[in-house]
């Protein structure tokens, strides 16, 4: 089997490969779709993170700056690093468990990882301004 091709179309891996063998004396060539899966990005998962609300607040926890990185990886695997307001956040627990099942709910996604971190430690400084000067910061 000889790879052709292999390209991005919207948003969607598409491999195309050739099986070419001696039929009758003549070359019978096919093409078959190897691998297509939709891909996920950073910003896609942040939009998607913006649908988890701090319950305490009222607010999502992107603009309230508890989300400090975002990565994926090609397979679809996205990892979060976030933190809570504070240690004995007692709505912590869910607010996790909200941002894994948000993540997870997206077709890109094949794994979603939420890493707790206390370091930086949260302020009020990371909130969006527009949040800060709502809530009187």
């Amino acid at each position: 089997m000889l790879l052709i091709s292999s390209c991005c179309y919207n948003y969607h891996t598409v491999s195309i490969s050739c099986s070419c063998a001696s039929v009758e004396n003549s070359l019978e060539c096919r093409l078959n779709p190897l691998r297509e899966s939709p891909v996920i990005t950073a910003e896609t998962a942040r939009k998607a993170l913006r649908q988890v609300k701090d319950p305490e607040l009222g607010l999502n926890i992107i603009d309230i700056g508890l989300v400090y990185d975002v990565e994926v990886a090609e397979e679809g695997r996205v990892h979060v690093k976030m933190t809570l307001t504070s240690p004995g956040c007692p709505v912590g627990p869910e607010i996790l468990a909200d941002a894994k099942s948000v993540l997870e709910e997206l077709e890109e996604v094949t794994e979603a990882e939420i890493e707790l971190v206390w370091e930086p430690y949260w302020t009020p400084e990371r909130m969006d301004p527009r949040v800060k000067a709502f809530m009187g910061f």
